[in-house]
This record gives C-alpha cells, structure tokens and sequence, in this order.
C-alpha cells in the first residue's frame, strides 16, 4: 500500500500481509467534511427546474449529497438542480438547496452545494445523527 499513489477517497482495497499472509479487505473514505447515511425522501427539481422527481436522500454532509431518483430523469455530470428536503431534527428544518452533478451511477446520484455558504442546520444534523436515529 506505501507504493499506491492514488487518491485513496472512496477506495476498496485487498491487502495481504506479507509476514502472515492474511488477506484484508479495506475501504478508504477520506473527506473534507464528515458524511452520514440517511434516508430522507426528498424532491428534486431538473428539466430547467420545471419537472419535480421524487429522491431518496442517502448519503450526507455539509458540502455535498448522495441521492437515488425514483424515475431517472436525463441529466448530465454538471448540470445545476435543484433538491429539497427536510431533516429529522427537532425544528423539522427544511433543505432547499442548488447543486450541482458530480457523479452519476445508475439511478444513484452525487452533488456538491453550489456556493460554499455555512449550512448550520446540515452541520448540526451530520455532528449529531445519532441522536435522530
């Protein structure tokens, strides 16, 4: 593994050790932000923000977010959608934010927030998650 010169965010690995001869498997998740798996149904808005798509809220953190669409709509790496939802928190806040497509992976979905404003209902939510569950 000292040779691997990749990014290691989101890897899986096999590792053998060479003394014992064990095989491992490993997952690396380097982030700049911590995530949490959630399952927040949500809306998401696409087609020049006129169509409305059901989404499954999966995966989450202050910068970015994983989603499944119900009905795969046609969108493309870097089109800016927008995706609102509401959290489990006490206040029941409300998400409405602009993202835009960064990874596309059959009917599952990654974006990142489009400005980089402080999300404090989010922050809290991801630093508290298991107090929601």
């Amino acid at each position: 593994m000292a040779h691997y010169q990749g990014y290691f965010g989101g890897k899986s690995l096999n590792i053998r050790c060479k003394r014992c001869k064990a095989s491992f498997h490993a997952e690396l998740d380097y982030r700049q932000h911590p995530r949490i798996k959630v399952n927040i149904p949500g809306k998401l808005l696409v087609n020049d923000l006129s169509t409305e798509k059901d989404v499954i809220v999966n995966s989450l953190s202050v910068s970015g977010i994983r989603f499944i669409i119900i009905d795969m709509p046609k969108i493309n790496i870097e089109d800016i959608l927008v995706i609102h939802f509401q959290l489990g928190d006490k206040d029941r806040s409300f998400i409405n934010e602009k993202i835009t497509v960064r990874r596309i992976n059959e009917d599952f979905v990654g974006a990142e927030y489009c400005d980089d404003a402080y999300r404090h209902e989010l922050d809290f939510y991801v630093m508290h998650a298991p107090a929601y569950a």
